[in-house]
């Protein structure tokens, strides 16, 4: 049996975490969630994802400190998501 790419996505919202979750499932990857950002690294840790998709406003940890956690262990991609803007 093939081993499947593992992500991990990290977002405080589960509609959003189950949506991305759903859709790669779909397309035949494994995929682990975290609502916070501590909740993330314990689990990039444990399981070593091939790729991490990060909202950047979590709790517990800043995305971006996540993300600069998981770059500073691991050499993979990890892609930041948000619902920040700025209104003109």
């Amino acid at each position: 049996m093939e081993k499947k790419n593992l992500i991990l996505i990290v977002d405080d919202e589960e509609e959003i975490r189950l949506l991305l979750k759903d859709f790669l499932e779909k397309h035949n990857f494994e995929v682990v969630v975290a609502a916070d950002g501590k909740q993330a690294l314990e689990l990039a840790w444990e399981r070593t994802p091939d790729l991490v998709i990060t909202d950047l406003l979590l709790p517990k940890e800043h995305g971006v400190d996540v993300m600069q956690a998981i770059k500073d262990k691991f050499f993979l991609p990890v892609i930041a998501i948000s619902g920040i803007y700025k209104k003109n």
